[in-house]
């Protein structure tokens, strides 16, 4: 393991421990394809939520929530009539409470989506990208929670669901066509005028989200990406029954020119983990793989791997407009550049090369998914002495003690205190698997708590050929260099392959999650996928959740 903190210019060795010794990890199955709603022709896309009193799990087209504690610990909530998945369509239908507001969303699936928890009014939020049925069109769809409660003692709960036609902002190509939207991705900036309840919400207050923006008539290359605002205190105040939307119109722009290979492309807002909102108006934070040029080799430029882009919106302006505001890039971990795992100059969407023990048979390799951010990118506030982010993505270690080998590059990017103040990489850890370090690497996603230690999941695939891709745990303390794993959570000994020959179902999913439980700001939740046997047949996939416990350095220490 290294561990490099850029600005001091050091390096110190990471100690892998035993896991267990911090506490006892919880693990349950969450949704799989096997049950309804999920569709069985695609890989989950799966992503949690946590509040005060429930967890929940958006995979695909469904959601479930479960009891956080108490003598039902675990166990899945009766709400909206059942215990059973719901099929998150009908959100928008809202059992006819809508008026007919929202016809186009209740009509398409889409495995796109993310599930979010409001840390700070406590709302649960959904929001997702379809095509619809009905005209064709694209469209942003968002509901929100009325209250926090989904259990059966509180009748009340409800969703607010609202849709916005994308084709009334999307550009076209050159040969008339519009973009297509894809893999749309969301954080939550609650800026607010005070730092006490009830947080009155700043003008800048919105969700943003992100689309990539690709040709439909050129292999559906990305050629940039739309940024949107949704006003997220006019969907708050909105109510479903009636139907009443007193939010703003979604305001959209496309950052940078578009370019037939875009080096800027799949977005990460930033989301605010903090049960507390950012106090400050200067707007949301944006972060991105900056791609090598292509055919210009395949490492990036040692000074600009990475990207952060600042953007704000005024929904008290005459016409609220998404506006740039500033734009930092960020030096590569490895000094003559990183190679974003499996990143190929003459094909720079192929980043498959994560093998499993079918590999040889079958030729199907796992893909990295090396060329993008991963969810989420967390914002804390560092107990309000300024902003710290955290982003993970996949990079390829050259050279390495295995041939091709990728590893989870996690990063804790701050305010730095020059004039004007700008954005730099604090900490940079490239991270192997704590249990086998032979292993590749991909999809990592990690939460800060609030002392600094980092948490979070691993897709893991050995090399050997007994061991099949799982799913690994991972906690990192920076104050004395350990990291460790509470253990497997889909062990790669007893798991399966994704072994159909079909050349398209390589696919391991787009993101795995991990998010900070607001009610300590010290325990992290993840969730991600595997298969449970070899798959020969159709894609039976499965999700798994676990609660990481706080460590012994967080349990009862002051936010900072």
């Amino acid at each position: 393991m290294r561990l490099r903190f850029l600005l001091a210019i050091s390096v110190l060795m990471l100690t892998s421990v035993g896991f267990g010794q911090n506490g006892t990890m919880t693990v349950i199955t969450g949704l799989n394809t096997v049950q309804e709603h999920l569709g069985s022709s695609a890989a989950p896309d799966p992503t949690i939520a946590v509040g005060t009193l429930d967890f929940c799990e958006h995979v695909n087209s469904a959601y479930q929530c479960w009891y956080k504690s108490g003598p039902n610990a675990f166990q899945p909530i009766n709400f909206m009539g059942n215990t059973s998945p719901k099929a998150d369509t009908s959100i928008w239908s809202q059992n006819g409470n809508n008026g007919g507001n929202t016809p186009n969303c209740p009509t398409a699936n889409s495995p796109n989506a993310q599930l979010l928890h409001d840390n700070v009014y406590n709302r649960w939020i959904l929001q997702k990208r379809i095509d619809s049925a009905i005209n064709g069109h694209e469209y942003l769809c968002v509901a929100i929670s009325n209250v926090e409660d989904v259990s059966q003692t509180n009748p009340s709960f409800n969703w607010f669901a609202y849709e916005f036609d994308l084709d009334t902002v999307i550009p076209k190509n050159a040969k008339g066509n519009y973009y297509y939207p894809d893999y749309p991705q969301a954080g939550l900036w609650q800026a607010s005028q005070t730092t006490a309840p009830p947080y009155p919400a700043a003008k800048n207050q919105a969700m943003w989200i992100t689309y990539d923006l690709q040709d439909i008539n050129n292999a559906y290359n990305i050629n940039g990406v739309l940024v949107c605002a949704v006003d997220l205190a006019g969907l708050r105040a909105s109510t479903g029954n009636p139907w009443t939307n007193k939010s703003h119109t979604p305001a959209c722009a496309v950052a940078h020119a578009l370019t037939a290979y875009n080096q800027r492309r799949s977005w990460m807002p930033a989301n605010n983990s903090d049960t507390t909102p950012p106090i400050t108006n200067d707007g949301e934070m944006f972060t991105y793989v900056i791609e090598p040029a292509h055919n210009h080799g395949y490492l990036t430029s040692p000074s600009a791997t990475q990207a952060v882009e600042q953007w704000t919106i005024s929904w008290t302006a005459a016409v609220p407009k998404a506006t740039f505001v500033n734009g930092w890039n960020l030096p590569s971990t490895e000094k003559t550049g990183d190679q974003l795992a499996c990143f190929i100059a003459t094909n720079y969407y192929d980043t498959v090369c994560i093998p499993q023990p079918s590999t040889a048979k079958t030729g199907i390799y796992i893909d990295s998914v090396g060329d993008r951010m991963q969810q989420l990118f967390h914002y804390t506030s560092n107990g309000g002495q300024g902003g710290i982010w955290t982003s993970a993505h996949t990079i390829q270690i050259n050279p390495s003690q295995v041939l091709n080998q990728t590893e989870a590059d996690l990063r804790i990017l701050h305010w730095s205190t020059t004039v004007p103040p700008t954005i730099q990489v604090a900490a940079d850890y490239p991270v192997k698997d704590p249990l086998d370090p032979s292993a590749y690497v991909s999809l990592p996603s990690v939460a800060r708590d609030q002392v600094g230690n980092l948490q979070g999941i691993l897709n893991v695939s050995g090399a050997g050929s007994n061991e099949h891709p799982g799913l690994d745990s991972l906690y990192m303390i920076p104050s004395t260099s350990t990291v460790g794993s509470y253990g497997f959570i889909a062990n790669p000994n007893t798991d399966g392959d994704a072994e159909d020959t079909d050349p398209a179902d390589y696919r391991w999913g787009d993101w795995d999650g991990a998010v900070l439980d607001p009610s300590d700001s010290c325990t992290v939740w993840v969730v991600g996928e595997y298969l449970p046997v070899n798959r020969t047949s159709s894609p039976d996939w499965y999700t798994a959740i676990a609660q990481l416990p706080p460590l012994s350095s967080c349990s009862a220490a002051a936010v900072r």
